[in-house]
């Protein structure tokens, strides 16, 4: 096999006279025809009498069409001097000529194709590249084709293989069709189950699904659940999940699998999809559910409660509390304080953007970019780490408000409603939850649902006639830990300035003459030994 920059091609190179063995058998001339399109090249033997049944065909259907006067004469039988051999070079010569001018013409495609052999998975891509007249390979489809070739090479190879397609496939720049997406998932999926190679073709698959690695992700989306679902069940995803590969490419999989199926009413597919594992299909779900999972494993193994580290807050009011911990790839922290406002004061004082960059010193830009529902919307969000390092974030925001008790829930979504900004990378939150009780009252649970209303009524700030409590938690994806926090110290100052920005906002009288404190980090020697001596006081 090899690779061709142009369309479907035919060449007559070479004719012989063929004599059979049989006895009153005639002898008869046998072209060789050389059939390429890009990756594709492979020859056939052809009589004059099979040519001329195509012929035949031809006019037969098209004869009062168009198309049908630009093709040129077709050579004409013989019945003297056909053997000799100028007539068998002259004719083969007509016969190249008039095949590919027969190419040229889109209604002429099946019987061509037909003629030719073409191999049924390059027929729709020979269809749509002959169609659209755009007979040259784009970068990305030179980058399928040359990994469709080492693949067909050596099976030692295909890791090799995979590493190429990483590098030319995500370095080009052009868009990727349907079908070309639909042969390069046709050899990547079956190589993610594979040991070996299974982790680097899981690897790139994962990234052609998410919206901050490739641009044209949706439509890798779409074409994968268009193929055969027997396919999806060759990546072993129930291995990947349980921890023997990748498991957080597979819960990434996984999730849009189930998205899919949902969109599909065939959700109940995705056990099957996992092979009919239980134990994969629950630890997909305990990725879907983060702070019960941590919760159920804090019942489970009560030393894990010892595993919390908490930060020096001494000098901050309100019984500012704050502790993280590390759990297996992920990461948890904690928060607690108490603020002299309503419950409907501190929502709108999370979830309205303007009023959020004035006390979140680690936030850049929060905007809303679609309202879902009177409780749900879809949130953009962008930080600043220490390092003046931006990244930036697509959440859902889930308001749900009762008596006494308030929660606003954030989780990461892939969506193309909030576009990737090439300048910064997009990171990934799991779960990230504000729990806000009225301490005038014994808390209660939340429940399952509610609408966000005026019950707590106006806001009344720098009173105690309102007394509220945050409990907040989130669970970090590994991609943002290590942006953010890698080892949770440099953030500390700015995470406990926020949350003291936080209660100032709240319990002020005048919102407009609240500043938020200068977000800088000053490079002095005295500074960072403040820095270690809090963290090892700990």
């Amino acid at each position: 096999m090899e690779i061709f920059d142009g369309c479907i091609y035919v060449e007559i190179p070479y004719a012989k006279l063929t004599n059979p063995n049989q006895v009153f058998a005639r002898a008869y001339t046998e072209y060789e025809v050389s059939v390429g399109f890009h990756t594709l090249k492979y020859k056939l033997f052809k009589r004059y009498s099979q040519f001329r049944l195509l012929y035949k065909e031809l006019k037969h259907e098209f004869i009062f069409a168009d198309c049908y006067k630009n093709l040129p004469e077709f050579p004409k039988k013989q019945i003297f001097g056909k053997k000799l051999k100028a007539t068998i070079t002259k004719r083969r010569q007509n016969l190249e000529k008039w095949l590919n001018s027969a190419l040229q013409i889109t209604q002429f495609l099946p019987h061509m194709q037909n003629f030719l052999e073409i191999p049924e998975m390059y027929q729709p891509l020979v269809h749509d590249f002959t169609q659209s007249h755009q007979c040259s390979l784009s970068d990305l489809d030179l980058a399928v084709a040359s990994f469709i070739k080492r693949l067909s090479k050596s099976e030692k190879k295909r890791g090799k293989a995979i590493e190429r397609l990483e590098n030319e496939f995500f370095n080009a720049r052009p868009d990727i069709s349907e079908r070309t997406a639909s042969i390069l998932l046709s050899r990547l999926i079956p190589l993610c189950g594979i040991p070996g190679v299974g982790a680097k073709a899981f690897d790139i698959l994962s990234k052609l699904t998410s919206c901050d690695m490739f641009r044209y992700y949706s439509l890798i989306i779409d074409v994968m659940m268009k193929i055969d679902i027997d396919l999806l069940r060759e990546m072993k995803l129930n291995l990947h999940l349980t921890g023997k590969f990748l498991a957080e490419q597979a819960f990434h999989l996984c999730k849009i699998i189930e998205e899919q199926l949902t969109l599909k009413s065939s959700s109940n597919l995705l056990i099957y999809i996992l092979n009919n594992d239980n134990e994969a299909l629950e630890a997909y779900r305990s990725w879907t559910r983060p702070l019960l999972f941590i919760k159920n494993s804090q019942e489970n193994n009560p030393q894990n409660t010892e595993n919390w580290k908490k930060l020096n807050t001494q000098h901050y009011s309100g019984g500012l509390n704050i502790k993280y911990r590390k759990i297996s790839h992920l990461f948890e922290m904690s928060l607690e304080i108490e603020i002299e406002a309503s419950i409907a004061t501190l929502v709108e004082i999370i979830t309205e953007p303007a009023l959020r960059k004035k006390w979140d010193s680690l936030l850049l830009e929060y905007d809303v970019i679609e309202n879902i529902s009177e409780n749900e919307s879809l949130v953009s969000i962008v930080f600043l780490s220490d390092k003046n390092e931006k990244m930036d974030l697509a959440l859902s925001c889930i308001i749900n408000i009762q008596e006494n008790y308030a929660s606003v829930e954030y989780a990461s979504v892939e969506t193309p409603k909030v576009p990737i900004n090439p300048q910064f990378p997009r990171v990934h939150c799991s779960g990230s939850k504000y729990e806000i009780y009225d301490m005038r009252n014994k808390p209660e649970e939340a429940q399952s649902d509610g609408a966000l209303s005026d019950i707590q009524g106006e806001r009344i700030s720098g009173s105690n006639e309102f007394r509220s409590k945050i409990v907040y938690k989130t669970i970090l994806m590994p991609d943002m830990t290590k942006f953010l926090c890698s080892e949770f110290v440099e953030e500390t100052n700015f995470i406990k300035s926020s949350w003291k920005n936080l209660k100032e906002l709240a319990e002020s009288n005048d919102f407009n003459s609240f500043h938020r404190t200068p977000r800088a980090k000053k490079n002095t020697i005295i500074e960072a030994l403040e820095h270690k001596v809090h963290f090892h006081s700990l």
